[in-house]
């Protein structure tokens, strides 16, 4: 079980169905008008993506490389600031 969660395999197809999901509902709301507004999804979905980037990292282990540390704290701000922007969008309702 501890390999499933080490595989980068498993990060990126949790990526891939998350572009997926965020395909759908942006087309679902341009063809009928309803359903989630786009900068929700853009925010929502991004932070998720950009959180499930940092654990693919930690899980290979880059987070201990220098370099790889930088990476992985990038992510972890992009997904706090795409958090903080989600929030807002939610606030100003």
């Amino acid at each position: 079980m501890t390999d499933l969660f080490r595989s980068p395999r498993l990060y990126d197809g949790i990526v891939l169905a998350v572009i997926v999901e965020a395909v759908a509902l942006v087309a679902y709301r341009r063809r009928t008008g309803r359903g989630v507004p786009v900068p929700a999804v853009a925010s929502f979905l991004g932070a998720g993506i950009a959180f499930v980037l940092a654990l693919r990292l930690s899980a290979s282990g880059a987070p201990r490389d220098g370099s790889a540390a930088t990476a992985f704290a990038g992510v972890m701000l992009v997904a706090l600031a795409l958090h903080f922007w989600h929030l807002r969008t939610l606030w100003h309702r």
